[in-house]
């Protein structure tokens, strides 16, 4: 084979959107990879129904522009390997190694030095906030995670209540091993047991076009996540132009842990896609029965991933006609919400939304860093620190609080907030002519972490457009806004306050044009006394 590419056809593909083209394709991927060429799909479908538990490994640049897939999970169960096997995963050459303080070399010396560290530093080796100098002697840009398995944090509260997992964060470093002021440290680290380096690809790959349609699975409700789809592990990925639907949704189903899933990786961009949103079914979690989160993209420690241009296709709830009668997020069916939210992410650092037309962006489990810019989103949840920021953007609600402090994970955000020439839109009527900031939660419960609310808000030209009249804007509504120990280190029945939240130090009002009054939230808790109010 002379050709400067690859086909599927060369390696006996059908494309007839009937026969199963996994091993085919499989094999044209293996060939490509092996010879470094890139492989272009032909103008056919290609059917895919069983994998064996097996992925297609993709290293190399892929033009799917001509093609069609058919992802078929009708008759996958959940005990069934299939289901968790994937579809395509985009892997790098370059490995991950992982390193112990029993390490030799440059790597356990530094590891022992850094630990060491914190007898003079107040038991810490690194500090939240804090951008430090991790030597490894590695000599090139990398991802490193670090690990203090001694410690939980994520502790869930509530209708998914967990243990939390190992507190770890996700760095890059330079060549001499600074860390990225956008991959601050979130949290203090008193010992690091174990970290893992990822090499940074130089040369970035695209995968480019292709239309895709997942026929969903017919499953009873167990919880058992199906994930068919794209990974994404190699660092300096873009995916341009995919196209994904979902057709075949009945009376029952599992969720889907996304599409297009970004793991243990950095620098990805997905651009000009099309994406849809699955429809809600009840299941029975660990606590309660609850609806399951059922995504189209996700992102899991990973960091500086952009989706630029990426559009939902069923963003708007249509009637039998195909017109458009309401977002979708607001509209009911019979059994309760049509869809979940498009996007869920855990331990990730500068995620951003540029020109995107989403039902959710939900950040938690220790973002650091998130911007949403000129993009129309239904829902924003974020747990983490750093900057946030919304600007020339529209964010819908079905409720009256233009974000949501998850109250899960301690509504804690220490960093700093800017809702800058921001449209909130809400379905529902203000009481007391009220809209909220961010809904809050405060609760007697360690987290795992201290918790903070932010540390600075900047509202710069904000809009409300409601079903009612709109006078005053409130910065938190929840628990967390009227609690009167909400800082304490006791409450009043002698109690130990196992989650004192630091309040907000300074709300800063700039182009207030359409003359609300922001009110001061000392007027419902005094742990905002101190709070100062800058409104021009």
């Amino acid at each position: 084979m002379e050709n400067k590419f690859v086909t599927y056809s060369a390696f006996g593909a059908k494309g007839d959107g009937v026969t199963d083209d996994f091993f085919a394709i499989k094999a044209a991927h293996e060939y490509a990879n092996e010879n470094n060429l890139k492989v272009v799909a032909e103008n056919a479908t290609y059917y895919i129904e069983r994998t064996n538990g097996t992925r297609i490994t993709i290293k190399t640049d892929v033009d799917w522009s001509c093609a069609k897939f058919i992802i078929d999970d009708r008759k996958i169960v959940d005990a069934d390997p299939e289901r968790r096997g994937g579809i395509f995963e985009v892997v790098s050459d370059n490995g991950t190694v992982t390193y112990t303080p029993e390490s030799d070399g440059k790597p356990g010396e530094a590891i022992r030095a850094l630990n060491a560290s914190a007898k003079d530093n107040g038991g810490l080796v690194f500090e939240k906030d804090s951008t430090p100098v991790i030597d490894l002697g590695i000599g090139y840009e990398a991802m490193v995670v670090i690990y203090n398995a001694n410690q939980k944090q994520y502790i869930r509260y509530g209708g998914n209540a967990n243990n939390g997992s190992d507190q770890h964060e996700i760095l890059m470093l330079d060549k001499n091993g600074k860390v990225n002021e956008k991959t601050a440290i979130i949290h203090d680290f008193p010992v690091i047991t174990s970290l893992t380096v990822k090499r940074i690809d130089d040369k970035p790959i695209t995968i480019k076009g292709g239309i895709f349609t997942t026929r969903a699975n017919q499953c009873k409700e167990t919880y058992a996540y199906f994930s068919r789809g794209i990974s994404i592990t190699r660092p300096n990925t873009v995916i341009d132009g995919l196209e994904h639907y979902i057709t075949d949704e009945g009376e029952h189903g599992n969720p889907y842990s996304a599409f297009i899933s970004i793991q243990n990786t950095c620098n990805v961009t997905v651009q000009n896609c099309i994406v849809s949103g699955h429809r809600v079914y009840d299941g029975m979690s660990t606590v309660s029965v609850t609806p399951m989160g059922t995504y189209d993209i996700s992102a899991g420690n990973s960091c500086n991933i952009l989706w630029k241009n990426v559009r939902q296709h069923n963003f708007y709830h249509l009637d039998e006609n195909g017109n458009p009668t309401s977002l979708i997020s607001n509209a009911r069916n019979k059994d309760g919400w049509y869809v979940w939210g498009i996007m869920g992410s855990n331990y990730c650092k500068n995620l951003v939304y540029d020109s995107c037309l989403l039902t959710r962006f939900d950040a938690h489990c220790g973002t650091y860093g998130a911007s949403i810019i000129n993009s129309e989103i239904c829902a924003l949840s974020i747990i983490g620190g750093g900057k946030l920021e919304v600007v020339d953007s529209i964010i819908h609600s079905v409720g009256n609080n233009v974000a949501n402090l998850r109250a899960d994970y301690g509504s804690t955000f220490s960093g700093d907030v800017i809702f800058k020439n921001l449209t909130f839109k809400t379905a529902a009527e203000p009481k007391d002519n009220t809209v909220y900031l961010f809904s809050t939660y405060y609760v007697n419960h360690f987290f795992g972490y201290k918790t903070y609310l932010p540390y600075t808000i900047t509202v710069d030209n904000l809009k409300v457009e409601s079903a009612g009249k709109v006078e005053k804007v409130v910065m938190y509504s929840g628990s967390a806004a009227t609690s009167p120990e909400l800082n304490k280190e006791f409450l009043e029945n002698g109690e130990v306050n196992k989650n004192p939240m630091t309040p907000t130090r300074k709300l800063t009002v700039r182009n207030n044009k359409e003359g609300y009054t922001f009110v001061h939230p000392k007027e419902f808790s005094e742990a905002f006394a101190n709070m100062e109010m800058d409104i021009e």
